[in-house]
């Protein structure tokens, strides 16, 4: 097996990371925290564009992270949407 580097600054992620937050602290929060290891994060402030965003470019994202309590469109409907638009 692969070893996880024991130093978290030493940390590289390769992708774009998606989240769906109604909060705009959230959303640089977590930009702030991934940008520095290289990921590309796309964040967006509900769950209608994270689904517009996932279907613009289905195979962008390595990772979404989803708000359950967001406006017009929750984060259980999002994934659930999500996974049955999924490529199998």
């Amino acid at each position: 097996g692969v070893a996880a580097p024991s130093d978290p600054a030493s940390w590289r992620l390769r992708g774009a990371v998606l989240v769906a937050d109604d909060e705009p602290a959230v959303r640089n929060l977590v930009r702030a925290t991934l940008e520095p290891h290289g990921a590309e994060i796309v964040a967006v402030g509900d769950g209608a564009a994270a689904l517009a965003a996932v279907a613009a470019a289905p195979a962008r994202f390595r990772v979404v992270l989803l708000d359950l309590t967001m406006p017009l469109l929750d984060g259980r409907e999002t994934l659930r949407r999500l996974a049955t638009a999924a490529p199998t």
